[in-house]
């Protein structure tokens, strides 16, 4: 791989790297966007889900009141009134008449019934596949919620059940029936005689306020289950015992209940219903489809944004590209003109950039035989770079400076100025990356061997010169010393010489006296010892000589 990087692959090189962050910018954008969509669709619709939630609660109380009325006009009817103060086979008939005219009148209703005080079905109408029937066998109820409680009002006062599934002979009528019950209490001279109950089947009403445009819809009962539920297998689960609680799936439920429009999360919105027998809550929540919907609009103006940008930035890219690639041009020149190698490896070892005095120094022709390997597999040939213990070392240290020497092949000796320094890449990324640049030295090497062993040279000829020198200054000296005790001898010598010569004449004309003799005598030891003194000096020169000739 040659480091020469063409305008082409310049080119590409930074078209993708605009395109990299064109991308990275359309989709923070986008994740910023869809946040604000999220949030912008939630509080436009705020006023819709109020609108709906009241329109729901009147539509149930619509309902119920209707249910009401029904069972008012039964209750004051002439027939009912004569039938329970005074019973008779024919009265019964008549009100048995009434009963079915109500349902059949009524396509939701499917059971009316009258109960007595101790929770005794007297008479029962159902709704079977659009028939209307009598039921033969009636059951006693007295221990089922709604006769209780019905049983407990007081006269005109109406119970109404919660909604859920209809149960016969202690099971889940299958299909399932959604039943609302409205009920009311019968007092004879204020006695308690029973109590009138419709069961209507309230599946239009689910449907009415369950099939929204813009919101999918959930109830919650009063054990925070879900009694309705867009997936239809998660409906009625306190009845069906499969306990899909709410919360699982809406986490924050409780917060919701007490800021019904102000979910942290801008996806539900919440409203309790007072119409039945317990509060329940009606949750909405807007529709994927319609999330989806502005969701892939913003995504298209995103893209056409991402796409404006990158259509100016091209040209740009593509000038930018050119002239980058133009530098880089330059820079490979410069490198390859430098005599010494250089070189740019990462952490690892790994050759980035060379230039050719390295390639040529490492015996190879092209730079793709050295970029990209690591720069320890070549440690056995001894050249420069391909020391990893240097490399970790001058990843602790920031820069090193050292000797790297090189036999060639011709057995010819190199010898180079080795610096490597640390370079993080704008300290970020983690990245760190080793610069190599080894100066030849050999001939300055080589200069140098020359002048130390010329300066040894002259040294230890300086030195034996000197030595000669001295030698001959000593020898001088030892001469002035003898020249200088012959001096000192001669008086002595001849005093002594003149001494014995006197003695001798004094002795050959008779003129020898013991006093002339003595004083002789005494002249020749005197002189005598004078010269024994001068020894010292002998000494001195025996010395001198000695260590002369040992030198």
């Amino acid at each position: 791989m040659d480091y020469s990087i063409s305008a082409k692959k310049n080119a590409y090189l930074f078209i993708l790297t605009v395109g990299i962050l064109n991308t990275i910018i359309a989709l923070l954008m986008y994740t910023y966007f869809k946040s604000t969509l999220t949030q912008s669709l939630y509080e436009k619709n705020i006023e819709l889900a109020k609108l709906e939630f009241e329109k729901t609660e009147d539509e149930m109380q619509r309902e119920i009141n209707h249910y009401k009325l029904i069972l008012e006009v039964i209750k004051k009817s002439p027939h009912f009134q004569k039938y329970i103060r005074d019973y008779s086979k024919e009265k019964e008939e008549l009100l048995i008449h009434d009963f079915k005219n109500f349902s059949k009148t009524n396509k939701n209703i499917f059971q009316l019934r009258y109960l007595d005080k101790n929770g005794e079905e007297k008479i029962r109408v159902d709704k079977i596949n659009e028939n209307i029937v009598l039921a033969q066998t009636l059951q006693n109820k007295s221990q089922r919620y709604y006769f209780t409680k019905t049983a407990s009002l007081k006269n005109n006062q109406f119970y109404i059940s919660d909604f859920d599934l209809n149960i016969e002979n202690k099971k889940i009528e299958i299909p399932y029936k959604p039943t609302i019950r409205v009920s009311t209490p019968i007092y004879i001279n204020n006695e308690f005689a029973g109590i009138l109950i419709i069961n209507y089947n309230a599946q239009e009403l689910i449907d009415y306020i369950s099939k929204k445009r813009t919101f999918d819809v959930y109830y919650m009962d009063k054990n925070e289950n879900f009694l309705l539920h867009p997936n239809k297998k998660k409906s009625w689960s306190s009845q069906l015992n499969t306990n899909y609680k709410v919360e699982d799936e809406i986490t924050n439920i409780h917060e919701l209940i007490k800021n019904e429009f102000k979910d942290k999360n801008w996806i539900y919105y919440i409203d309790k219903v007072s119409v039945t027998d317990n509060d329940f809550y009606i949750i909405y929540s807007i529709k994927k489809e319609i999330y989806e919907k502005e969701l892939s609009s913003l995504q298209k103006n995103i893209l056409l944004v991402f796409l404006i940008i990158f259509l100016v930035t091209l040209p740009i890219v593509l000038i930018g590209s050119y002239l980058q690639s133009f530098q880089m041009k330059i820079l490979e020149t410069l490198i390859d003109g430098l005599p010494f190698p250089i070189v740019l490896k990462n952490g690892s070892g790994k050759f980035i950039l060379v230039n050719k005095a390295l390639v040529k120094l490492f015996g190879f022709s092209r730079k793709g035989d050295v970029l990209g390997k690591n720069s320890y597999d070549f440690s056995s040939m001894s050249l420069p770079y391909t020391n990893k213990q240097k490399d970790t070392e001058v990843l602790s240290k920031e820069q090193m400076k050292f000797e790297d020497s090189v036999i060639l092949s011709d057995n010819r000796k190199l010898y180079f100025d080795t610096r490597l320094i640390k370079i993080s890449f704008l300290n970020i990324f983690n990245k760190d990356f080793i610069l190599g640049i080894a100066i030849d030295i050999t001939e300055l090497k080589e200069l140098n061997n020359e002048l130390e062993k010329r300066v040894k040279l002259e040294v230890e000829n300086r030195m034996k010169a000197e030595k000669q020198l001295v030698q001959k200054v000593k020898l001088a000296e030892i001469g002035n010393l003898i020249d200088n005790i012959i001096l000192q001898w001669e008086q002595p010598l001849n005093i002594i010489s003149l001494s014995v010569q006197a003695i001798e004449l004094d002795s050959e004309h008779g003129n020898f006296t013991k006093e002339n003799t003595l004083e002789r005598i005494e002249i020749i030891k005197q002189n005598t010892n004078f010269l024994f003194n001068t020894t010292d000096d002998f000494k001195i020169i025996r010395q001198m000589t000695s260590k002369h000739f040992y030198l």
